[in-house]
């Protein structure tokens, strides 16, 4: 490409465009993976895959290193690591328009260690730094730059984030923002736009109109949208609708422990990029210590959503089918036996892997609720969070604290719930159960959490009635709707208000009160396709909320994005750090610790 060919132009000038991809419909793993595969697949040859820090991670959680493999390249590393010239292959780029990776580009062309170079940019690319890519290229070596939208991490098909950390600090005005917040506020919004881009729509917008945070988000996002009106041509008018949602409206949902699958599995391990350590698990194998739970292994696709009891059930079941397989294989008398077993050898291994994951992994859980008592505990965080009982619940609070087997982190967490249920109650008992805290060794910056939660996400900061009991009537509806329904598990009768929000959305019902439009808009009318996201972090149990109202209502199609995705863990410590100023404070115990 000549130098000066990328000029201020636009997209339309030579050998600058956008990557059209085959529309995937509102799935964000499917949308990133689409990118990918067209990426890779429309340069032929052997070639070298130069990534990011930021971009390797959100290729990681679409595409394994064997698929990026069977697509000819040859390498995969990152853009700033020092490699040995190779004219003969073929140099792809995938990376964030920041400026940053453009300085690290044009030093790259200055001195080309390959014969060409295809530049993919994950988002919108201002054209400033085009103009400075063209004039580094004075060896014409980069034959085409173009911009894709896959700049977001997907999770799962209906979930995605940005992986942004201590988002929480976005929740205090905006003049005490520090220069990191700035940074990943514009993040976050480059991320939802890209989102947007990648699911082709151009929504109405809607935004908790008790948050400043999501009405500033809503107006830039409307903005960005009507600046790039080229790239948000899809004509899908009312039928689309991005709701933007602030964490502190459910401080409740991040604080429970989860009992399906991948949620537990983040609460009690940790999730990162598809990632779980086993490294602490007693006994486990050195093959073991880090383990990947993926869309591309059928069996946890299956079974994100399961509930602990039917989880152990079914991997009972997956342990019993190996070993018929393995009795099987083992039965070898004939030529043909073996011919058969040499062919499928390479998926019985495969297979073998993945049942020893989770195995392992399932294994590890069942010992984490048992040392932890969290049956006993989390029976009593769900009668918190689901039904008002003061005089009950206080006595049970109490009694949990002074039991030796409540670990000092569940005893915080009990406190925190009855906290936020009680805030207002004129009995409460809140400063007694922090001094009882303080008597069961709970450090004082965790106590400090207490005030901190209800400063942050108290009564009066949230927009919408979290425990549905702001009326009689309200109260009286959710008692009765309970007892039609029954609870058919003590442990998962919890649902986070987005469900709530969803179901009003939609019936028509989801009141312009509490999510205004940004622009014009008709509350009853019901959108197809919709985009929630949540400022300050989503959670695995508003993703798994999102999955069940997707079938249940099979004329919707929800996708869920957030800043981050939080375990209890996660959320306590970017609170503790939102009450502290921002400074950073030690790190939660874990209970895998």
């Amino acid at each position: 490409m000549a130098s000066g060919s990328m000029t201020a132009g636009g997209p339309k000038e030579t050998g600058f465009s956008h990557l059209q991809r085959e529309n995937q419909g509102m799935n964000p793993a499917t949308a990133c993976e689409g990118y990918f595969d067209k990426i890779l697949s429309s340069i032929s040859g052997m070639k070298v895959l130069l990534l990011d820090w930021e971009t390797t991670g959100i290729l990681s959680m679409v595409m394994s290193q064997t698929k990026v493999l069977e697509r000819e390249v040859f390498l995969a590393t990152n853009l700033t690591e020092s490699r040995e010239a190779m004219m003969h292959l073929k140099a792809v780029v995938y990376c964030r328009p920041t400026r940053s990776n453009v300085q690290a580009l044009r030093q790259e062309l200055r001195e080309p260690k390959y014969g060409e170079y295809h530049i993919f940019f994950s988002n919108i690319v201002r054209q400033d730094l085009l103009q400075q890519l063209a004039d580094a290229d004075e060896r014409e070596v980069v034959k085409q730059v173009q911009e894709v939208f896959a700049d977001f991490y997907a999770v799962n098909n209906e979930l995605f984030t940005l992986n942004i950390a201590n988002s929480l600090l976005h929740s205090v005005p905006r003049t005490r923002w520090s220069r990191d917040e700035e940074g990943s506020y514009y993040r976050t919004v480059e991320g939802v736009l890209a989102s947007l881009l990648a699911f082709k729509k151009r929504p109405a917008i809607r935004f908790q109109r008790s948050s400043d945070l999501c009405h500033n988000f809503a107006r830039e996002i409307k903005h960005q949208m009507e600046r790039e009106q080229q790239l948000f041509d899809f004509r899908d008018g009312q039928s689309s609708l991005l709701l933007i949602v602030d964490r502190r409206d459910d401080p409740v949902t991040p604080l429970l422990t989860q009992w399906t699958y991948q949620a537990m599995v983040h609460e009690l391990l940790g999730i990162r990029n598809n990632r779980v350590s086993l490294a602490k698990a007693p006994g486990i194998s050195a093959d073991m210590e880090e383990v990947v739970l993926a869309l591309s292994d059928q069996f946890f696709e299956s079974h994100m959503y399961t509930n602990f009891g039917d989880l152990a059930e079914a991997v009972a079941e997956l342990l019993q089918n190996y070993q018929r397989q393995q009795k099987t294989n083992q039965q070898i008398e004939s030529i043909e036996d073996m011919q058969r077993f040499v062919e499928s050898y390479p998926q019985f291994k495969q297979f073998a892997t993945n049942v020893s994951k989770h195995v392992a992994v399932v294994g590890e859980l069942v010992r984490l609720v048992n040392s932890h008592k969290l049956m006993e505990v989390s029976q009593l965080e769900q009668e918190l969070a689901c039904t008002s009982d003061h005089a009950t619940q206080i006595e049970e609070v109490k009694a949990k604290i002074l039991s030796p087997s409540t670990s000092r982190p569940d005893a915080l967490r009990l406190v925190l719930l009855y906290a936020i249920r009680y805030e207002n109650h004129p009995g409460n008992a809140i400063g007694q159960l922090k001094r009882m805290l303080r008597e069961k060794g709970v450090e004082e910056v965790r106590i400090q959490l207490v005030d901190q939660i209800l400063a942050y996400g108290g009564a009066s900061k949230r927009g919408s009635d979290l425990f549905g009991e702001s009326t009689l009537l309200s109260k009286s509806l959710k008692l009765a709707t309970r007892a039609i329904k029954g609870v058919s598990n003590v442990y998962t009768q919890h649902n986070p208000l987005l469900a709530e929000t969803l179901d009003k959305l939609a019936k028509g019902k989801l009141s312009e009160k509490v999510f205004a439009f940004a622009g014009s808009g008709n509350a009853r009318e019901k959108p197809r396709d919709v985009i929630v996201f949540i400022l300050g972090g989503a959670t695995f149990e508003e993703a798994a909320a999102v999955h069940r109202f997707n079938v249940a209502n099979p004329g919707m199609r929800v996708v869920i994005g957030g800043s981050s995705v939080h375990s209890s863990n996660t959320f306590l410590s970017e609170l503790a750090r939102l009450g502290s100023g921002g400074l950073p404070v030690s790190s939660f115990q874990s209970r895998n610790d």
